[in-house]
């Protein structure tokens, strides 16, 4: 995708695993449709099959770190560390 220059595609849950690396990020929006996909997903046997969910090496983040804005990257640079060393607390 980074190749072809698409900054972002929405994917099939019968597709995440060809997506799927060392480790997930799954954003997540604040309407009760994006919640509602989340917990539907998370609950599926693809989901449990997936690598980085056995080696609990998912991380769930609000979908405003999806923003390409300066002040969201910069805010992101200062929170990933927190992120990926899952000292990092997001509920949805």
């Amino acid at each position: 995708m980074i190749d072809e220059g698409i900054d972002f595609q929405r994917i099939s849950s019968d597709r995440i695993e060809s997506y799927a690396g060392d480790r997930l990020f799954l954003l997540v929006g604040e309407d009760q449709r994006s919640i509602h996909s989340a917990k539907e997903l998370m609950q599926s046997p693809l989901w449990h099959e997936l690598s980085p969910v056995r080696n609990n090496l998912v991380h769930i983040l609000d979908a405003k770190w999806n923003y390409d804005d300066s002040i969201t990257l910069e805010r992101l640079l200062m929170a990933l560390p927190g992120i990926l060393t899952n000292k990092w607390s997001s509920s949805f």
